[in-house]
């Protein structure tokens, strides 16, 4: 419960530097967590990166500065940190579905988006099986995509890469396998970063390996200690139990996230999210 308590906290400090730079080591200070894990919280609390969050309650404060001032485009520009006059338009247009000159028209609607506020809504509990597991560094080798990810979770970049595999590809990647994860093959995203509306990463399709193989990607995975979530049969379970790990098992549980990989083992009857963990 404290999570969300500091957690609004947060959402203060955003509300009292909205014309300013937002300072996320500050941000996170204060919600007594990592960046990582702030910015992963907040997503699936609210369905938007913060960083979108920060923007459209820019551009609502600057709705209503055109609508109830003289103040010139260019210094709203300035205030609310952006480089020219045409990107805080850009944006504006975004948020509002018109320019800023069009707002101060009388009979103009903007859109509203208010300050988020989070608290506990409890509900039927569900169990999550889950182990904690200490592991040494390891290897992962496979095949290795640049992909975009939306807000809302899709991708068409690591669709069209896993269509793109064919038998060929996932018989080699089985027979240089060390076994570990059950011998199920991994889906790892990494070096994310994280933009307005989307997040653009890393994505790995591999198994663990023992040594580098020549003439495939690479990703060195140092040890830490991990959350390992099981589900059975059901993908349809996958993206909710994601949104459990960081909405309910995290903030009723004695850990948080570690910086490292994102990492998925599956087949068609078993899954593995594999979640660093301090």
């Amino acid at each position: 419960m404290n999570d969300l308590y500091h957690l609004n906290r947060a959402m203060d400090y955003i509300e009292q530097h909205l014309s300013e730079e937002i300072d996320y080591k500050n941000l996170s200070e204060l919600a007594l967590t990592s960046e990582t894990y702030l910015k992963r919280l907040f997503s699936f609390l609210s369905g938007i990166p913060i960083s979108e969050y920060i923007r459209r309650r820019r551009m609502t404060q600057a709705g209503y500065e055109l609508k109830n001032s003289n103040i010139k485009v260019i210094d709203l520009a300035v205030k609310y940190g952006y480089s020219s006059p045409d990107a805080f338009t850009k944006a504006f247009y975004q948020i509002h579905g018109m320019s800023p000159t069009d707002a101060r028209e009388g009979s103009s609607i903007l859109k509203t988006y208010p300050k988020m506020t989070f608290r506990l809504d409890i509900q039927g509990g569900e169990s999550m099986d889950y182990k904690i597991i200490e592991k040494e560094a390891f290897i992962i080798a496979g095949y290795k995509t640049r992909a975009i990810v939306t807000s809302d979770g899709e991708s068409k970049d690591i669709t069209s890469f896993l269509e793109s595999m064919t038998d060929d590809h996932y018989n080699r990647l089985m027979t240089i396998s060390s076994g570990d994860f059950n011998g199920l093959p991994v889906y790892v995203s990494t070096d994310i970063k994280e933009t307005e509306n989307e997040r653009n990463q890393d994505f790995y399709l591999g198994v663990p390996v023992s040594e580098i193989i020549e003439g495939i990607d690479h990703l060195k995975v140092s040890n830490k200690k991990w959350a390992v979530f099981s589900i059975y049969g059901d993908w349809e379970r996958i993206d909710e139990t994601w949104t459990r790990i960081y909405t309910e098992w995290f903030p009723s549980s004695d850990y948080e996230p570690e910086e490292a990989p994102q990492i998925m083992a599956s087949n068609d009857e078993k899954t593995e999210i594999w979640v660093a963990v301090r």
